[in-house]
């Protein structure tokens, strides 16, 4: 028999909400304004069949050692 080893996906960032704008280009506009202050930005699709767009920022998750890890 083998063995297998599921891997778990590991979450590295917690996303927030900043805003929802009506067009890609408006979100996108606001990315690169905030892309000064912050690195960790993303533009996902939201609303009634994708029609909105909404910018989140992400904040890095802070991991335990080996010794807290649970198993």
């Amino acid at each position: 028999m083998t063995e297998e080893k599921s891997k778990k996906t590991i979450q590295k960032f917690s996303w927030k909400n900043y805003k929802v704008c009506d067009t890609y280009e408006k979100a996108a506009a606001l990315r690169e304004y905030l892309l000064d202050d912050t690195d960790i930005i993303k533009i996902k699709r939201c609303g009634p069949a994708g029609t909105k767009f909404a910018v989140k920022i992400g904040t890095p998750i802070k991991t335990k050692g080996a010794k807290n890890a649970t198993k």
